[in-house]
């Protein structure tokens, strides 16, 4: 078998589950919205804004741990599986250094739906899920740092039965709470005085699933331990120095997360802005826009393990091999996507509306959604390939200047000044996503070109 046909066979086998576990994890939230959707719109409403702070609030603490990827895959190539474990112990001293802040700042974040113009009658149940998800903030990010670690020993199975496992405790768990007895009755239980908590069951629901999430995650990493190892004992002043390593590699991953969440944020917002229909329509193009994403996250984050272990290996033409592998992969997956938003568009729409006002819109952003969907592939293996380089800090910075400075000025441009409407919110986050994949595949092409030294 040549290197390359090996090369592809190994990524793919990294990046199916991978892709699949990300599909599970991002069904809770889905579920979470569809089962609250049936309380009110008010809480519906709720659960997604109270979504949407959470995920904002935990981008730079979850990017850290996300930092034990590339150290644990370079760790695995060098054969040095006591090394790789002290990442993943580095994982958890971080989240549980970073958990406290990170509840802090979402117990307060509530205090800024008001000035935000979220209506009054949305913000007590919205604070009341953001509440009730303070305790799964820590599981959650245990969890992250176990994953990190299974993806980087390619133990990926555990990670794909493990969420769709959740997904069924998140089911049960979350409908019992959100909906009390009436659950109950409707399968057959007897009604024992449990009360109907809408959206703040939805939050407890979703915290009791994180908590199954890194209790099996931790088990799996249990299990796979190097012979001799242990959670507490160690070298003490490497375990500080790896901590701190995880850090240095992690917050510009994590601030990363926060830039590309922000601005896709705020576009949503302005189209929120625009009228009803734009903004359904955007949320169906978005949506589908997600769910295709998560083969792109598989593929990167398997690019960024055979990048790393390649490194640690010091096969000096791994690493550029890895990533021209990963970058062949998402051109097929996602130009495959691609295709389908263009030939298919209306009845993907019709799957969520059966307003064809809406669906009119959405095809339209699905046009140009084809176009979006190569290059956020292509940035997003480029950004995994730097990942496993532990080259973070330019990633960073490109995903600054190419959303913040760029993709969001073009889009308020054509959109306001020039008049394109909600078209042209699409149109500058296709620029802004360019200039990212262009910069970041440059980059990787140019540090692959000599040997890459280790963390």
């Amino acid at each position: 078998m040549s290197h390359r046909a090996e090369e592809i066979r190994e990524t793919l086998k990294l990046a199916v589950p991978i892709a699949f576990a990300q599909v599970a994890l991002m069904t809770m939230g889905l579920v979470d919205a569809a089962l609250v959707g049936r309380v009110s719109a008010d809480d519906l409403s709720a659960v997604s804004i109270g979504n949407a702070l959470f995920f904002a609030i935990v981008c730079t603490p979850m990017g850290v741990t996300m930092a034990v990827e590339p150290l644990a895959s370079q760790a695995v190539g060098a054969e040095n599986p006591r090394r790789a474990w002290n990442s993943f112990r580095a994982g958890l001293v971080a989240s549980l250094l970073l958990a406290i802040p990170t509840m802090l700042v979402a117990a307060a974040s509530p205090l800024v739906l008001a000035p935000l113009h979220i209506p009054a009658a949305v913000i007590p149940a919205a604070r009341a899920f953001v509440y009730a998800r303070l305790p799964g903030i820590p599981l959650w990010l245990i969890f992250m740092a176990a994953k990190a670690y299974l993806e980087a020993r390619g133990l990926t199975r555990p990670l794909l039965l493990g969420g769709w496992a959740a997904n069924v405790l998140n089911f049960a768990v979350v409908g019992a709470l959100v909906f009390g007895d009436r659950a109950l009755v409707e399968v057959g239980l007897p009604a024992v005085g449990l009360p109907a908590l809408g959206s703040l069951g939805a939050g407890l629901g979703t915290s009791v699933s994180n908590g199954m999430l890194a209790g099996y995650a931790l088990y799996c990493v249990w299990k796979a331990r190097p012979d001799g190892t242990h959670l507490l004992s160690g070298d003490r002043a490497e375990l500080v120095e790896t901590t701190r390593k995880l850090l240095r590699v992690g917050v510009p991953i994590g601030l990363q997360l926060l830039t590309e969440a922000g601005v896709f944020t705020l576009v949503t917002l302005i189209a929120g802005s625009l009228g009803a229909q734009i903004s359904a329509a955007h949320q169906i193009a978005m949506g589908l826009a997600s769910y295709t994403f998560m083969g792109v996250l598989g593929i990167s984050s398997a690019t960024a393990v055979r990048v790393g272990r390649a490194i640690g290996s010091r096969r000096h033409e791994g690493p550029r091999r890895a990533w021209l592998v990963g970058f062949g992969l998402v051109i097929v997956y996602m130009g495959g996507c691609a295709l389908v938003f263009l030939g298919f568009g209306r009845e993907l729409a019709r799957l969520f509306t059966p307003d064809e006002a809406v669906v009119d819109v959405a095809v339209t952003f699905l046009r140009i959604g084809a176009a979006f969907q190569i290059f956020d592939g292509i940035q997003g293996v480029a950004g995994g390939a730097l990942r496993g380089a532990a080259d973070t800090r330019f990633a960073s910075w490109v995903n600054v200047a190419g959303h913040w400075c760029i993709g969001l000025p073009v889009a308020l441009l054509l959109t306001f000044q020039l008049g394109m409407g909600a078209i042209g919110l699409w149109w500058g986050m296709l620029a802004g996503l360019v200039v990212v994949a262009v910069v970041l595949s440059a980059r990787f092409w140019w540090i692959s070109a000599r040997a890459i030294e280790a963390v």
